[in-house]
């Protein structure tokens, strides 16, 4: 084919783009080695193991860091056949294995995986190991981060195990289509027939992944004309819906839009997600009670379900991610009092903010010390007092003078209350 486009093409065996591409792989991998080595930065690592088609495990290291010249970045270290046992002890000798491979093990801030159990086994030992080559920052408290993907993703499955029958109504309907070539001839004749927006092709869905889900309902939505007319030529189609069925998919997949959202803004890699943690979470509680709250008994039940996966997961609050958006200008000390303010009585709220505060403090005078720090020394190596310019007055002078500004507080809270929810698609109605 190459020599009938190009006579004059130069054919490459498969043995020499094979040596090519190994020596590009050792390049490339010295390179990055090198500008890890020289990072004066900790670096975050995120680890997920999981099973292929074939039943071969893989476990995927990604490095998450601020470079030199204050660029996040965000580099894919191992792709590794990872063979069984998958015990956490195994995972967590294999992860110790790959960080010293790249000579990280003095730099590493925290390590970010799902909730599986064995992870918790793995976190508890990579800790305890990496520990001992370097103290990790306050002693390991920050060090295991939980996937908020992850909790989001359990916390949405737990109400579509309640779905409404109407989804499964829709489900056996695309698969009874999807599943001949004369059925998906005849709906797309429906298709034309009926004038309607649809483009594309319908989506199967996965019952284990609910994203999937979502998307199955929204392309039937886009094709609702073209199913009825389906329904009306395909005698032995037995998955026609009534109006009342068709009213109860299009709420459940208006319950399901904001969530799809921000779990794709949950997986964003090119921009910062700690200091969308907090405003998030209030977004997703904020739906889960209007769903509670709304008038169709499945959405009730779907969000019932989610409510109580939501409590165990996150009716607690992390104080790193706390810190993140303490240096969010847009949110700072306000965003954290509003959020715990949902989970807390006044006086609980206090102490915790006080925890936060004092995290913060703990973990900057970690990095004012430390030998590596990329900040500019003190002079005469002392610290100044919380009466000049230390650490104690700048967070009270850019963070606390927030909290008399009731507008301010007031805007924030609208922008959640009515951003998150009616942007988003979702309305209660």
């Amino acid at each position: 084919m190459l020599s009938y486009l190009q006579p004059k093409v130069r054919h490459v065996t498969r043995n020499t783009i094979l040596r090519y591409c190994l020596l590009e792989h050792e390049r490339l991998k010295s390179f990055l080695r090198e500008c890890l080595s020289e990072l004066n930065s900790r670096v975050c690592f995120t680890c997920d193991c999981w099973s292929a088609c074939t039943s071969r495990g893989f476990l995927t290291l990604t490095a998450h860091f601020v470079d030199n010249n204050w660029n996040l970045k965000s580099r894919i270290l191992n792709f590794r056949y990872f063979p069984p046992p998958h015990r956490g002890v195994d995972i967590s000798l294999f992860v110790v294995g790959l960080i010293k491979e790249w000579g990280l093990e003095t730099k590493v801030f925290s390590m970010t995986c799902d909730n599986a159990g064995a992870m918790d086994v793995m976190v508890r030992r990579l800790k305890s190991y990496l520990h001992s080559f370097r103290p990790l920052p306050l002693n390991g408290r920050f060090f295991h981060v939980r996937c908020c993907a992850h909790i989001l993703n359990l916390i949405v499955q737990s109400g579509m195990n309640v779905i409404d029958d109407s989804v499964l109504k829709v489900r056996g309907a695309v698969n009874y289509i999807a599943g001949s070539d004369s059925r998906l001839c005849v709906f797309d004749k429906c298709v034309a027939d009926s004038q309607c927006n649809f483009i594309g092709k319908l989506r199967i869905d996965c019952p284990t992944r609910w994203n999937s889900t979502y998307l199955m309902l929204k392309r039937v939505i886009e094709a609702k004309e073209a199913l009825i007319l389906f329904g009306t030529i395909d005698l032995s189609f037995d998955y026609v819906l009534t109006d009342e069925e068709w009213k109860i998919v299009e709420y459940v997949c208006n319950f399901l839009e904001p969530f799809d959202c921000i779990t794709k803004l949950f997986y964003g890699s090119d921009y910062p997600t700690a200091n969308l943690y907090f405003p998030y979470i209030l977004a997703i509680e904020k739906l889960l009670v209007l769903g509670h709250n709304h008038k169709v008994p499945s959405i009730q039940d779907m969000a019932s379900a989610m409510l109580v996966k939501f409590e165990k997961y996150w009716s607690d609050y992390s104080i790193v991610l706390g810190i993140a958006i303490l240096l969010d200008p847009r949110y700072k000390n306000v965003m954290i009092r509003s959020a715990l303010g949902r989970l807390y009585i006044s006086g609980e709220v206090e102490r915790r903010v006080k925890e936060i505060r004092e995290a913060f403090i703990e973990i900057y005078n970690f990095y004012d010390t430390s030998p590596s720090s990329s900040l500019p020394p003190r002079e005469n190596g002392k610290k100044q007092s919380s009466d000049g310019f230390g650490v104690n007055s700048l967070f009270e002078v850019r963070f606390f003078p927030f909290d008399f500004l009731f507008t301010f507080r007031f805007t924030i809270l609208t922008y959640i209350n009515n951003f998150f929810v009616r942007l988003l698609g979702f309305r209660n109605k």
